[in-house]
Order: C-alpha cells, then sequence, then structure tokens
C-alpha cells in the first residue's frame, strides 16, 4: 500500500514539472519570455527609425497574434492565418521618448499571452507629424521565406497606412500598422529615402499584397 501511495506522488510531481516545462516550451514568455528574443540596438541614433528584429523559438501559427509595442503604445500586429508558421518579424519603430522600452507579445491561440521587453537609449525623440500623404506605394519582395514590405507613407496622426493584407501560398497575413511604426520624412540613407518597412520570415514561397488600406482619422 506505501508503494502505491509513493508511486502516486511520484507520479504527480513528474506530472507537475513536465506541465510548467511543457508550458515554458509552447508558450515562451507566457511563462518565462524565454521563447521570444528581442535585438534592437542599444544606442539609437536615428529615432524614427528604430530596427528591431524579434525571433520566436516557437514558431507563430496561424489564428495566433503579435504585438509590438514602443513605450507602451503599439506599433504592429500582425495576424497569421491557415497554415503560416512564423519565425521572426523585423520591424522598424519610432522611439517618442528617451530611454525607450520595447515589447512583444505573442498570443497563442489557447488564449496563453507571451511577453518579452527590450530596452535601448536615443539622444533624441521623434514627433509623429499630424498629417499623412495619403499614399499606398509600396514594394513587397517574397522569396526563400521571406517577406519584405517597403512603404512610402508619412505615418502622421491622420491618413496614414493601417492596414496591409497579404496572400501566401501558406495562407492570408494581415498586418496592422500606426504611427509608431515608421513612415518617409525626407530621411536619407545612402542616397535612399527611408520609409516603412517590415519582414516576415516563414513556411511560404510566394506572396503578393492582397490590400493596402489608409485610416479614416
Amino acid at each position: 500500500m506505501n508503494k502505491i501511495i509513493l508511486l502516486l506522488v511520484m507520479l504527480a510531481i513528474n506530472t507537475n514539472i513536465y506541465a510548467h516545462s511543457h508550458c515554458e516550451s509552447l508558450f515562451g514568455s507566457g511563462c518565462s519570455g524565454s521563447e521570444i528574443k528581442i535585438k534592437a540596438p542599444g544606442t539609437v541614433d536615428a529615432p524614427g527609425f528604430v530596427p528591431v528584429n524579434i525571433d520566436f523559438d516557437t514558431h507563430v501559427k496561424g489564428g495566433e497574434v503579435i504585438r509590438v509595442f514602443i513605450d507602451n503604445n503599439m506599433t504592429f500586429k500582425l495576424e497569421p492565418y491557415d497554415e503560416i508558421s512564423i519565425s521572426k518579424f523585423s520591424v522598424r519603430l519610432r522611439a517618442v521618448e528617451k530611454n525607450g522600452v520595447i515589447k512583444v507579445e505573442v498570443e497563442r491561440y489557447n488564449g496563453t499571452v507571451g511577453s518579452k521587453t527590450g530596452s535601448f537609449s536615443n539622444s533624441d525623440s521623434y514627433k509623429i507629424p499630424n498629417i499623412s500623404s495619403s499614399k499606398t506605394k509600396h514594394k513587397l519582395k517574397s522569396k526563400n521565406g521571406v517577406i519584405r514590405f517597403l512603404h512610402r507613407n508619412k505615418m502622421g496622426a491622420k491618413g496614414y497606412m493601417e492596414e496591409v493584407g497579404l496572400n501566401t501560398d501558406s495562407g492570408k497575413i494581415t498586418i496592422t500598422l500606426t504611427p509608431y511604426s515608421s513612415g518617409e520624412d525626407g530621411s536619407m540613407l545612402k542616397g535612399f529615402p527611408l520609409g516603412g518597412y517590415f519582414a516576415i520570415y516563414g513556411d511560404f514561397d510566394k506572396a503578393k499584397v492582397d490590400y493596402v488600406r489608409l485610416s479614416n482619422d
């Protein structure tokens, strides 16, 4: 009898350990944040164009959601559908505060939300323009599991590029943007104008733009 009780206790302990490690493995920062990795410069020279690379050890699949914040302001929301699996998301953000904080959330299909934060310092803050150019001009490249999207909207408080819909050979992706994501403002890099940008890495080969929608505000 004692042996049976001891065996049941050991099984319960092992089950609890497995459940905890399984939660960390599946849901990352929902438990520990270890599954999300943020790469950003420690010091920012151009506050309107902060490059951020986000890796997901546990890929983000259809029905799940990625949200990216800077100083508690949402910049991007990425929603994959169907059979898509996303391993990395690269973006450009606007640092509206000095000593900024980047936060990434992943909402899994069962409602579990994981998050990870990173910080940087910058000598100056960025002021978001009041009005956008109302441009929807963009360029998309997709090859070998990478989608790169560039646009020339100013991303002001009004008339900014609010949503982009993509069709891939693995399913659809919806990207929601806000004025806290980068836009064209006259800045140049090696003779070329800087603008808005994001890149999505996943299990697809071909992609095309389904639609681009501007805000009505």
